[in-house]
Order: structure tokens, then C-alpha cells, then sequence
């Protein structure tokens, strides 16, 4: 892949490809060149597996992308399993573009359907915490924390905060519930992002 700088903006320019098998959870053990349907296909959600023809100005969609941004859905391309085998952190993307773009995530296909939840902290801490910091930097961040609390990922990479839920507080102080909720809560109501991004970013780094 190369990067292209043209008029401020950036482009990644690669050719089209498929992929042997992931050994590793992260990258192939071999790539080879390909047509634009197997690329698309290797992919992980249709959302994020169209293509666009600059000179035809037309979207190519071998995928479904189109349908699922008309509904806002997060769905996985073909096996949502192997999606997410060969790439541990496409289950917090997944969250991630929920999050952000307020969209659903697709039950059949999405994070509960993959069994790799509970080997997700086999992912580098970086490529975590950039996933954490888009999702809890957005105005729905309350909406990506229930979304890492029901898929599992929040007992499976943020283990402190699910050791949260179930801690009492004075209930004549803090009538909303547990320390977990207490915390959500806090999430939700932060003033803004310049605060929010500055106390969180000094957690995680």
C-alpha cells in the first residue's frame, strides 16, 4: 500500500487482493493478487467493503454495503466468526461504528455471534486504546459502553470496570444504582469533548 497526497487530502492506494489464512489473529500467511469481488469479500463489514470508480463516479457494492447504510446496520461480511478471527479487533470496531455512526449492530452478525470474545485481550494495548478512545470520545459514548458491556468485551478488556458492577453506594447519596452505573451515568453527562478527551486520553496513554 501507498499513501497519495493530493489537494490536502489523503489516499491509500493498493491493489486488489485475497488472503491466505490468519495464523497470528492479525495478519495473513500470504497474500495474492485478485479481483475487486474476492477483495471485497475479505473484508469486514459491508459497510466498509464498497468501492468507488473516481472516473465511472459510480459505488461499487458487491457486498450489500449500500442496503445496510440505508439501515444503519453493522453487519459482518460472510462468516461473522472468521471475520473476526482473523482480525481480533474488528468486535471493537464493530462497537466502535455503532458508536460514532449510530447505527445497529446486526444480531446474526455481529459481536455475539463470534466465540473470540474472551481472547480479545490478545490484541496490542495500542490498537485497543485507539478503539476505546473513538468510542468513549463520541457524543454516544454512553450507547458504546452498553454496547461493550452486552457484547462481553467490557469483562474481556476493561475487567476494572466490570469489577464495578455490583459495588453498592448509599442509596440516599446515589439513587442510580451500583458504581457501575454511577460511572455510565458520568460518562454520559460529561460537559464535552475538549474535557472529555483530555481526561481520557491522560487513562489510557
Amino acid at each position: 500500500m501507498i499513501i497519495v497526497l493530493e489537494n490536502g487530502f489523503q489516499f491509500e492506494v493498493a491493489t486488489f487482493r485475497s488472503d491466505d489464512a490468519y495464523i497470528d489473529g492479525r495478519h495473513p500467511s500470504a497474500v495474492h493478487f485478485s479481483s475487486p469481488e474476492e477483495d471485497a469479500q475479505r473484508r469486514d463489514f459491508t459497510i466498509n467493503g464498497m468501492f468507488y470508480d473516481p472516473v465511472a463516479e459510480e459505488v461499487i457494492d458487491f457486498v450489500g454495503g449500500c442496503a445496510d447504510i440505508d439501515a444503519k446496520l453493522v453487519r459482518a461480511i460472510g462468516d461473522p466468526a472468521q471475520r473476526f478471527a482473523e482480525d481480533r479487533l474488528r468486535m471493537l470496531r464493530a462497537v466502535r461504528f455503532a458508536t460514532v455512526l449510530d447505527y445497529q449492530i446486526d444480531k446474526k452478525r455481529g459481536t455475539r455471534s463470534s466465540p473470540m470474545r474472551s481472547r480479545s485481550i490478545e490484541i496490542s494495548a495500542e490498537r485497543i486504546r485507539d478503539e476505546l478512545v473513538r468510542i468513549f470520545l463520541s457524543p454516544n459514548r454512553a450507547r458504546g459502553w452498553d454496547l461493550l458491556d452486552s457484547s462481553g468485551l467490557m469483562r474481556a478488556i476493561l475487567p476494572e470496570i466490570e469489577a464495578m458492577k455490583g459495588c453498592e453506594q448509599p442509596e440516599q447519596f446515589h439513587p442510580e444504582g451500583d458504581v457501575f452505573e454511577h460511572t455510565r451515568l458520568m460518562l454520559r453527562f460529561l460537559a464535552g469533548e475538549s474535557f472529555c478527551a483530555a481526561r481520557f486520553r491522560r487513562v489510557v496513554s
